[in-house]
């Protein structure tokens, strides 16, 4: 059976609209801090080498590819994480980039990095413990990373992200 006219339109008058306008503004509420987040906040891209040895007191050397030649520059953060059971524990050992040179064959760059330890380090580093190094090369907004990604960006072209395809 169908409902009269005037009973829908009484439901609808006492009916009120609180708990959509409430849900609306909380919907919006948190669509303008993603739209914060998305477009303000800056995240670190980093290059990574899985290729870096203790080569004297508190010095590492890394090889990275050629390419990362216009990224990498000396003054640059970075973290040094050693490999071995007894130093997964500790986590990364900061470190700053002191120089940045062409390997003989052209292909490799030759990276040397300061450690910088903010406490004393549990063990000992022997100079031939090896490991991965990761240099923070620019901080970007998620806006401009999609835009990049999606050809759209300064460049036009995803690979010239500083930290992507490598």
């Amino acid at each position: 059976m169908a409902t009269p006219f005037s009973r829908s339109m009484r439901s609808l008058s006492t009916d009120g609209f609180t708990a959509s306008l409430v849900g609306l503004a909380v919907m919006v509420f948190f669509l303008l801090l993603w739209g914060t987040w998305f477009f303000l906040v800056r995240v670190p891209l980093y290059e990574s080498s899985q290729s870096a040895q203790l080569t004297g007191p508190q010095i590492v050397t890394a090889v990275f590819p050629a390419e990362a030649l216009g990224d990498l520059q000396r003054g640059q953060p970075a973290n040094f994480y050693p490999t071995g059971q007894v130093w997964e524990q500790y986590g990364a050992i900061p470190a700053v980039v002191t120089s940045v040179s062409k390997d003989g064959q052209g292909d490799q760059l030759r990276v040397q990095l300061a450690l910088q330890p903010e406490e004393d380090l549990p063990f000992p580093l022997a100079e031939d413990v090896k490991g991965r190094v990761e240099i923070e090369v620019d901080r970007v907004t998620p806006a401009s990373m999609t835009l990049s990604t999606g050809g759209l960006g300064p460049a036009g072209n995803p690979s010239q992200i500083p930290g992507q395809g490598y």
